[in-house]
């Protein structure tokens, strides 16, 4: 009874001991981990650029789309 008891006990104390082991890395590991990274911009305001992209897009969708319809023409015979 006594060596059932003795091999039941030697894997628990060893993962045991990993176990805490592991922890000690994983807390090591953190403490090395850098804080995070704060960015700061400088611009603000209205982006003019970004705009004018914006609206030669859409100029040139509704230039696309007009001159498909015109293309199209009237193709119900009357």
């Amino acid at each position: 009874m006594a060596r059932r008891l003795f091999a039941l006990m030697v894997p628990v104390a060893l993962s045991a001991a990993l176990a805490v082991a592991a922890s000690a890395t994983l807390a090591a590991n953190r403490a090395r981990q850098p804080g995070p990274v704060v960015v700061q911009t400088t611009r603000s305001g209205f982006a003019w650029g970004d705009a004018a992209i914006g609206a030669a897009t859409a100029l040139g969708v509704v230039l696309a789309v007009t001159g498909v319809l015109v293309l199209r023409g009237d193709r119900d015979g009357t």
